[in-house]
């Protein structure tokens, strides 16, 4: 498995430079609602392709534990999907928050190239264009 060059790390390699105009530094929890919203439609339903849903959901766990240097992302479950889904929500930190959001985005155009994926899990939305 390759190394990661995580929205975090990049973050910090280039703090000290000139900063952009605009600055956020928080990611409403409303934002981070809508955000899961749209990964259980961009990734379909479990139930119906069980073992490459679950996939996805456990390698983006998989490169955020080991970017972090951890073992889970929540211990409130053992559920990877639903673990990445409380750690988004609670996160304190915004660009661990845009990290999820990186990776699950990068993984879902992974997974969507594989017409079985699409054909079973049935997304509702796709991970190019969201229709």
């Amino acid at each position: 498995m390759s190394i990661f060059n995580i929205f975090s790390k990049r973050q910090k390699a280039l703090r000290g430079e000139t900063p952009d105009v605009y600055q956020y530094d928080d990611l409403p929890h409303t934002f981070r609602a809508q955000v899961v919203h749209i990964l259980v439609d961009v990734f379909g339903d479990p139930h119906l392709y069980e073992s490459q849903t679950n996939e996805a959901f456990e390698q983006i766990h998989k490169i955020l534990c080991r970017e972090y240097g951890v073992f889970r992302l929540s211990t409130n479950t053992q559920d990877f999907r639903a673990a990445m889904f409380d750690f988004l929500g609670s996160s304190q930190s915004y660009e661990q928050a845009l990290d999820v959001i990186e990776i699950s985005f990068r993984m879902a155009q992974i997974f969507h190239e594989h017409g079985t994926f699409t054909r079973y899990a049935k997304p509702t939305m796709t991970a190019d264009r969201g229709d």
